[in-house]
């Protein structure tokens, strides 16, 4: 859940905004498709999106786990959904393999959409697309994954439920029908090119994000509890000063009982530029695939046996950089220096469960000193108070 912290003072182009203006936008008709809650829903206007000076630079992070599946549609297909759709939405309630999922895609050429159908299942004899006039469906090695429509307005909708399409049937009379959009619609800033909005038990962050110079990011956190309210503050307080001291923008982060407003402001091309490179990699992982990102977004743990590599590399870099006056000391201690701190990562990770992208921000910066040791400021209190002691506990052997 600490993306979408994140994500209420910091954001990514496409993988996750930022933003708190509800501002109701009109509802588009394959709204209505998208599922009744949802734990994540991302609303992207690309032409605006394609227009900042700097979305070359946050795509290649924002999108570095899609690449390849974006690489093949180009090729197989001649179809670059990011350049030439004009905006769209994606909704998921629950696991992506078995939850329920809505893809919506505005300014699509239709026979180009339906070549490129044509296409990938002439050459991958596994996948087969059936259509029936304006709806198909999508099967792999005979199972149903997903079903599709193209809508009069010009949508394409992409639709799966508990991991699989829509009965052949049921979906054809659901295309034909008619219904409302979800609640939630209205909560997504229909003004800003990026709107998102993420919920669990805990909490519900709306968000979007102001691209240009300056880069706006606002975000309003309401949380079950004031209880809650003061434990994500104070998470968000942490990230907001890592990010300040990279450089990146300045935060502004307000309680109001149960609700927290944040905004995030990078001004100038020196910090836009710092903060495309710094904090969009924490927030997504570094360019891993979408699954670290999901994974953080459910509460899943991070993998922490990657933390020994880092810890090493880490000090690798501090020992290169120690004064020649006592780098012939630190060296005799590396062997015993380099397992003990190892390890007082690897089992704070695991006790605690850190999430992906705080493990990721230790990999990622693990030559950059100061970076790195910032990187604990992801964590929350607790957790972090625990693993400062056990590095200070794995440190007290070395302590001149």
């Amino acid at each position: 859940m600490r993306i979408a912290l994140l994500c209420a003072v910091v954001s990514t182009a496409l993988a996750s905004g930022c933003g708190s203006s509800s501002k109701e936008p009109a509802p588009w008709p394959a709204a209505r498709f998208l599922p009744a809650s949802a734990d994540l829903v991302v609303r992207l206007d690309l032409p605006r999106l394609r227009a900042w000076s700097h979305v070359d630079q946050a795509s290649a992070t924002a999108l570095a786990g899609l690449r390849d599946l974006l690489d093949a549609g180009k090729r197989t297909c001649n179809l670059d959904l990011v350049a030439e759709a004009s905006a769209v939405v994606v909704a998921r309630k629950g696991p992506l393999t078995s939850g329920d999922t809505t893809l919506i895609a505005r300014g699509l050429d239709r026979a180009k959409v339906t070549g490129c159908l044509a296409a990938i299942a002439s050459a991958t004899p596994s996948v087969k697309l059936p259509t029936d006039g304006d709806v198909f469906h999508v099967e792999v090695s005979g199972r149903s994954l997903a079903s599709g429509a193209f809508l009069p307005g010009g949508e394409v909708v992409v639709v799966s439920r508990a991991g699989a399409g829509v009965a052949p049937d049921a979906w054809k009379t659901e295309v034909a029908g008619r219904g409302e959009a979800p609640a939630y619609w209205a909560e997504l800033d229909g003004t800003q090119p990026v709107a998102v909005r993420v919920a669990d038990a805990q909490r519900t962050v709306l968000a979007s994000a102001q691209v240009g110079d300056p880069l706006v990011l606002r975000g309003k956190v309401v949380a079950a509890s004031e209880a809650h309210a003061k434990a994500d503050a104070a998470r968000m307080r942490a990230i907001a000063e890592y990010l300040q001291q990279a450089g990146t923008g300045t935060a502004r982060i307000e309680p109001r009982g149960a609700t927290i407003h944040a905004d995030f402001t990078a001004t100038g091309a020196a910090q836009i530029d710092s903060f495309v490179k710094i904090a969009l990699p924490v927030a997504v992982g570094g360019g891993a695939p979408p699954r670290d990102l999901v994974a953080d977004l459910i509460g899943a743990p991070g993998d922490c046996s990657l933390l020994a590599g880092a810890v090493e590399t880490y000090l690798g870099a501090s020992l290169a950089k120690a004064p020649p006056s006592r780098r012939a000391e630190l060296e005799a201690q590396m062997p015993r220096l380099v397992p003990a701190l190892q390890k007082s990562y690897v089992d704070a990770c695991t006790a605690d469960q850190w999430s992906a992208s705080v493990v990721r921000c230790h990999v990622d910066q693990a030559t950059a000193l100061a970076r790195f040791e910032r990187c604990r400021l992801l964590l929350p209190e607790g957790p972090r108070g625990r693993f400062d002691q056990a590095v200070a506990d794995a440190l007290k052997a070395f302590t001149p």
